[in-house]
């Protein structure tokens, strides 16, 4: 917990967070999830499913982040969700069959509650529209 306030010293923070020196900061770039699954696969002898076979799965699910609006930037993998998927396939030789954790599932309720602001189908189009280059256009919720 930080308490910003004149002592602090966090008062004087600079967000970076959407930098495009900074994109690959917080993902998993593709190289790297490859040479996790053949540590895996060697490491416990795991050949019944191919590298190119798991990373093609992985690239399904996981891959497309990008942390910044510039996007001729290269995308990131989500480590989280890697990591979930990894130490299954580490336990059993196989993928889990819920590719998704589901702690960190969409909360439908807050999806519902987007839905019926005056403006909510068009924030959730926007948010689904891969070719925008920043993360929320112009859209600002109703006061009240």
């Amino acid at each position: 917990m930080v308490l910003s306030d004149m002592t602090s010293g966090y008062n004087v923070a600079t967000s970076i967070y959407l930098e495009e020196d900074f994109n690959a900061l917080c993902g998993i770039h593709e190289a790297e999830l490859q040479g996790l699954v053949q540590q895996i696969q060697q490491g416990h002898g795991l050949a019944e499913i191919s590298i190119a076979e798991v990373m093609e799965t992985l690239r399904r699910f996981y891959n497309g982040y990008r942390f910044c609006n510039d996007l001729t930037q290269a995308t990131v993998y989500n480590p989280t969700l890697c990591f979930y998927a990894l130490r299954h396939y580490q336990k059993k030789a196989q993928l889990p069959d819920q590719m998704l954790d589901g702690n960190l599932a969409m909360d439908a309720g807050r999806i519902r509650y987007i839905a019926n602001l005056p403006a909510g189908a068009a924030v959730i189009d926007q948010i689904l529209d891969e070719t925008r280059t920043t993360p929320y256009g112009n859209w600002k919720p109703a006061s009240g």
